[in-house]
């Protein structure tokens, strides 16, 4: 498996942000938190697991991505784009081993995890209709539990709120509006 991931950075400042001050009062918790937290393991008290998992949603070119960067540069942290298409495996079980090996060196260098565009990934739940949807359920559960398990922060951007399951939404502990 070549690295599913692609390092981002941003030579923007505090002041170069164009953020509401909704947006810019939430990216600051975020720092707090990450800086108090120092990466323990300690649950959060949203969710009761360790880490922090955010949502940024909006439209395209509003800014998630740059933020995104500018918290790792802020917090003095690497942060990685996934590309979950170089994770997804043909073969039975090597998803759940491509997930483990990428968890396992985020956790070990303290990175920021961000998954761009997750609003397939984290839609409305349906029925199995197809013979693959049982397994690509079973991926997506192997993924879902090494985000909501991984002790660092993950950021997830979606375009539009609304099509993010509500089960899933009670898992963040920021949602940012990037309008």
């Amino acid at each position: 498996m070549a690295f599913p991931a692609k390092q981002i950075t941003t030579e923007k400042s505090w002041d170069d942000l164009k953020l509401n001050g909704e947006v810019k009062s939430s990216v600051q918790d975020i720092i707090n938190s990450l800086r108090s937290d120092n990466n323990s393991s300690e649950p959060h008290a949203i969710n009761k697991s360790p880490g922090f998992r955010a949502l940024f949603h909006g439209p395209a070119k509003s800014g998630k991505k740059t933020t995104a960067a500018f918290l790792a540069k802020e917090t003095g942290r690497d942060i990685y784009k996934i590309d979950l298409s170089q994770l997804i495996s043909k073969y039975v079980g090597d998803t759940e081993k491509n997930l483990e090996v990428l968890f396992a060196r985020a956790e070990e260098k303290q990175w920021i995890l961000y998954f761009d565009e997750a609003d397939e990934l984290f839609g409305k739940r349906g029925e199995n209709k197809e013979p693959d949807d049982k397994y690509s359920n079973v991926e997506l559960s192997s993924l879902l539990q090494n985000i909501w398990h991984y002790s660092g922060l993950v950021i997830i951007t979606a375009k539009k709120k609304k099509q993010i399951d509500e089960a899933y939404m009670k898992r963040f502990d920021k949602v940012l509006n990037f309008d």
